[in-house]
This record gives structure tokens, C-alpha cells and sequence, in this order.
């Protein structure tokens, strides 16, 4: 059996571990089922679980730690089994630690050897896997320096890899794959590590809405476009005026000055107006959350008042189908009620916001 094979039997038997410990209890109808179910399901991620670092033992560790250079096939054996460590359908993680461990791994046997497309390769897992590593760690852990650790070395590859926009690096890339991946990491990077300290808010702000910028230039630059004819372009622009118009979310948490939220309400008339002219988009980001992000900035600007856009909110919260689980509508039945709890002076609230809060507690509760 090839290595490969044995880390895909890794892979399906962390599956297993990670079925067994959401202790889904169907066909358990009393206590003592219950009890016998758990019994059985920890005795089997034991065995599991010895299985599985015996398999890391003798096959993975020895290639990852290995000290001298890697070659062709032990770098191969690493970014196969990284795919393996992610369902593509679902975009959840296997074990995130280990596509961490062999993604820094391959970008330094990359590094030493001078090879630019393993570089872009490993330097995007790097980004990929320290995204997921933030947000995991985000719901765990209290402690912000350990997430911000993810943060920091996502951004590094991130910034690395932005280093390929300039005109003169791009066009010398190796092949489409690695210009197809610059370019995606241009509109993604900032919004995938958009928490940073709040004393350097000022510069992270500017340096954001600069970012998202440079992002929409490149979709209109003829020189990008005719270097990669097939990529989705319309897709690239409106990602990056969807992600310019989500700036602003909690009520402007990150304190976009005045003159920054006028700036996002023109790019979010922008992404609204590009989604009139491409109906196809309408599916990415449905009337109900565009209605969503324009109201949000329209108020954020200062273009409308608190009363009118806290009626707005109500409006869009009861128009909204709270049988709908798809991930754009999940964002709007989530995020519009946190909204409007928000804009609330929770030490002056007028009866009409209580009964208003009580609904959406309620609905909530029950999505």
C-alpha cells in the first residue's frame, strides 16, 4: 500500500472520531441506551485514535520533521495529503494542526529551493489553513494572543503573496494556477484576517479599503485581464464590493472614520447596480441582504436617520423566510437582528423595542 493510501485511511478514520463525538443519539430512546451508546462511542475513538498515531508515526512525521531536504515525492506526499485534510464540499477541516504543520514545511523546502510555483502553492495553504486555525481558536479560546498568532502568520503569507501583483512579477509567473491564486488572495486577504489591534485601527482601516482597491483596479486593468482571459472577473469584482460593503458590520465596529463610510455607501450603490446588470449574481447575495448592506451604510453615512433605518431593519426581519438555511440567508436572519440590538439605547428603550426585541428573541431562539 502506497503512503498516500495509508494517511487517506487516516483521513477517514479521524472522520469516524469526529462522527462519534457529536454524539448523535438517534434510535436512543431512555437513559440506559444513552449511557451504553457513550460507552461504546469513547471505546471506539480510543481505538481509533491509537490507529491514527500510529499511522502519523510512521508516515507523516518522519517526512514533515524530516531535517535534511525534501524531495520530489516526499513535497507531493504533503500537498496530497493537505487536499485529503479538507472536504472540498464542504470546506470543513479534517485536522487543521497538521495542514498548519506541512503547509510551513513545504513553503520552507519552497524557499530553499527557489521554486516559485511551490512558493505560491504553499504560501495560499499557509493562508487557507491559518484562516480556519484563527477561527477555530477564536470560539475556544478567551485569549486573543493565541488566535492573533493564526492571524499574524496568515497575513505574512498573505502580503507575500501580494508581492506577485506588481506587473513585472506577475507576468513572470509560472503558469495560470499560480496567477489565478495572486489574484484571488488580492480581493480575500484582508477580509479572511480583518481582526487586528485597535490602536493601529486608524492605519488597518486604511489600509483595507486601499487593499479592496487595488483589488477592483485589477479587474478593469487590461494587462491582468488579458493575462488570465478565462478567470471570472465579474465574480472578482463583486466579491470585492461585497466584501467593501460588509466593512461596517456591528455598527461600524472597526470605526471607519465619516469620509470611509461614505466611501463604502458609493461602493455598495456599486455592487447593488452591478447586480441589477448581472442577475446572476442575485444568488450570491440576495434583495433581502442587499437591501440589508445599503440600509447599514445609508446610516453609517449619516444618509438616513436611526428611526428610519431600525424600521428598515424590522422590515427586512419580518420579510425574511426563517425556513431558509442557505448560507447568504443564514447571514441576513442572523446578523440584521444583531443590527438592530445595536442601534438600541438599551437605557432609554421605548415599549414599541421592547415587544421588538421579544419577536426577534423568539424567532431566533426557534432558527
Amino acid at each position: 500500500m502506497m503512503i498516500i493510501d495509508i494517511l487517506a485511511e487516516y483521513v477517514e478514520r479521524t472522520k469516524r472520531i469526529l462522527e462519534l463525538s457529536s454524539l448523535e443519539v438517534a434510535n436512543v430512546n431512555n437513559d440506559e441506551d444513552y449511557r451504553k451508546f457513550l460507552l461504546s462511542s469513547f471505546e471506539e475513538i480510543g481505538e481509533l485514535s491509537k490507529g491514527n498515531n500510529k499511522i502519523l508515526d510512521e508516515n507523516f512525521y518522519p517526512v514533515v520533521n524530516k531535517k535534511g531536504n525534501l524531495n520530489k515525492d516526499e513535497i507531493k506526499l504533503l500537498q496530497d495529503f493537505s487536499k485529503l485534510l479538507v472536504d472540498a464540499t464542504s470546506m470543513e477541516s479534517v485536522d487543521l494542526p497538521l495542514i498548519q504543520l506541512q503547509s510551513e514545511r513545504v513553503l520552507k523546502e519552497a524557499k530553499r529551493q527557489k521554486n516559485l510555483r511551490l512558493k505560491i502553492l504553499a504560501l495560499d495553504a499557509l493562508v487557507l489553513s491559518s484562516y480556519m486555525m484563527l477561527n477555530l481558536t477564536l470560539r475556544l479560546y478567551p485569549d486573543y494572543d493565541i488566535c492573533f498568532k493564526y492571524r499574524d502568520i496568515g497575513l505574512e503569507a498573505g502580503y507575500q503573496i501580494l508581492e506577485y501583483l506588481d506587473k513585472d512579477k506577475f507576468i513572470n509567473l509560472p503558469d495560470d494556477e499560480c496567477k489565478e491564486l495572486v489574484i484571488i488572495n488580492s480581493r480575500y486577504i484582508r477580509s479572511l484576517f480583518e481582526w487586528g489591534d485597535k490602536k493601529n485601527r486608524k492605519q488597518i482601516n486604511k489600509n483595507d479599503i486601499n487593499l479592496m482597491k487595488r483589488a477592483l483596479e485589477i479587474s478593469e486593468d487590461e494587462f491582468y485581464t488579458k493575462q488570465l482571459p478565462n478567470h471570472p472577473w465579474l465574480i472578482h469584482k463583486f466579491r470585492t464590493l461585497q466584501y467593501l460593503a460588509d466593512f461596517t458590520e456591528y455598527n461600524n465596529r472597526h470605526n471607519f472614520d465619516d469620509k470611509q463610510l461614505k466611501e463604502i455607501l458609493s461602493y455598495t450603490k456599486e455592487m447593488i447596480n452591478l447586480i441589477k446588470k448581472h442577475k446572476e449574481l442575485e444568488s450570491s447575495c440576495p434583495k433581502l441582504e442587499q437591501d440589508f448592506f445599503i440600509n447599514r451604510n445609508l446610516y453609517l453615512a449619516k444618509e438616513i436617520d436611526k428611526q428610519t433605518f431600525q424600521n428598515k431593519l424590522i422590515k427586512i426581519i419580518k420579510e425574511t423566510s426563517y425556513e431558509d438555511y442557505s448560507p447568504r440567508m443564514i447571514l441576513v436572519n442572523l446578523i440584521t437582528p444583531i443590527e438592530y440590538i445595536l442601534s438600541l439605547d438599551p437605557n432609554n428603550l421605548s415599549n414599541k423595542e421592547i415587544k421588538n426585541l421579544n419577536n426577534i428573541y423568539e424567532t431566533i431562539l426557534n432558527y
